[in-house]
Order: C-alpha cells, then sequence, then structure tokens
C-alpha cells in the first residue's frame, strides 16, 4: 500500500458491515460477484467477510480471496486467537491480505460486554496483532467504540497496535443506533493520531 497521505485509499465492507442491516444476506455466489463489480469499481481494499462467524462466512471469503486478485482482501477478526487464525486460513489464496483485528476500548464494553480490565484489553490488543503479523505483513486494528472511550486510554491502545505490527488504525464510532457530529468526530480522530494536543500522541501510521 502507498505511504502517500495525501492519496485517498477506498476501503469497502460491503460484504462484511453491510450484511448487518436488516433483511440483507448473500450466498456465496453472489458476495462472489459483489466482490468483482466492487474490484471493476476500482475499490482498494474489499473486507470480505468475518470467516469466524460462520462456515459459509469463512468459504466467502476464501473463493473471494481466490477469485478477486487486485484488491486488497480484508478479513476481520477479534483479538483472539481462535478468530486471527480462520481469518488466516480464509485468507490464505489471497494475492494481496489483511487482517483486520479489533476489540473494543470503552469503559462500557470492558465493563459489561467483554468483563475485562484495561490492562487485559492491551494485552489482548498486542497479542492479537502479533499473531496476525504471523501470517501477513498488512494488519489493521480497530478500536471498537473509540468515540466513547477515554482518549488517553484509546491513544494508548493506538500506539501499543502500530508499535506491535498494525500498519493500519481505526477508530470505530459508538453503536450503531447513535449519532455523532462531524465536528466532534474530528476532535476525537484528530487528537488520537497526534494532530490535536493531548497527553497521548501515539505514532500513526496511515496505508
Amino acid at each position: 500500500m502507498s505511504t502517500d497521505f495525501t492519496q485517498v485509499v477506498i476501503f469497502d465492507t460491503t460484504l462484511r458491515d453491510g450484511e448487518q442491516a436488516p433483511g440483507f444476506s448473500l450466498e456465496v455466489p453472489a458476495k462472489v460477484q459483489m466482490a468483482r463489480a466492487l474490484d471493476a469499481l476500482g475499490v482498494d481494499i474489499i473486507e470480505a467477510g468475518f470467516p469466524i462467524a460462520s462456515p459459509a462466512d469463512a468459504e466467502a471469503v476464501s473463493h473471494i480471496a481466490r477469485e478477486v486478485r487486485r484488491p486488497v482482501i480484508a478479513a476481520l477478526a477479534r483479538c483472539r486467537p481462535q478468530d486471527i487464525e480462520e481469518a488466516a486460513r480464509a485468507l490464505a489464496p489471497a494475492e494481496r491480505r489483511r487482517i483486520h483485528t479489533f476489540l473494543a476500548t470503552s469503559e462500557l464494553h470492558l465493563e459489561r460486554k467483554l468483563r475485562i480490565t484495561r490492562d487485559a484489553c492491551l494485552a489482548a490488543v498486542i497479542d492479537g496483532v502479533r499473531l496476525a503479523r504471523q501470517f501477513t505483513d498488512d494488519v489493521e486494528f480497530s478500536a471498537e467504540d473509540a468515540t466513547r472511550s477515554d482518549h488517553d486510554f484509546l491513544c494508548r491502545i493506538v500506539e501499543a497496535a502500530i508499535d506491535n505490527g498494525a500498519t493500519t488504525t481505526s477508530a470505530w464510532r459508538s453503536p450503531t443506533a447513535s449519532l455523532r457530529s462531524p465536528a466532534a468526530s474530528g476532535r476525537s480522530s484528530a487528537r488520537s493520531t497526534g494532530l490535536a494536543s493531548g497527553p497521548a500522541t501515539p505514532r500513526s501510521k496511515r496505508s
């Protein structure tokens, strides 16, 4: 991927996040057809699915990895060994592959959903990124529910991901059923990437 920060890189997640839309689900042949259409449009990175979610999702990622050769093919994985290893298996046929790891970083998710401490979260991110790098040089880390996370802790997480091999980082907003103004999102992103003042300024990298 280019290191030119002025270049716009198109990351499309229709085949993964798009399936969360009510009533929207595609069979494997339709997903391959959609991936070919995205390729024809010039999409740079196609997130083909979440392989650990189901055998069908893993199959779809594998078929797309085998048949769509120009773009980077990405697969989503939580920061868990089972997820990352399944993503790596599904992506094995790809010419260019990315493992997209993620973990929630907000206090609400850590306490109520994951039931882990901040230190455990940090360790899981480090271990997840390191494991993903064993399968590919192109690893993304995303902080789930980043917009409700403590800024200092979010910066620690992003910096740790980069230091341990993540080549792309991103911050997911709060859950789908929510809203946030562009100005607020901009302030959060700027601070987390070191473009504005803050206690922690990670060495952010971009594809």
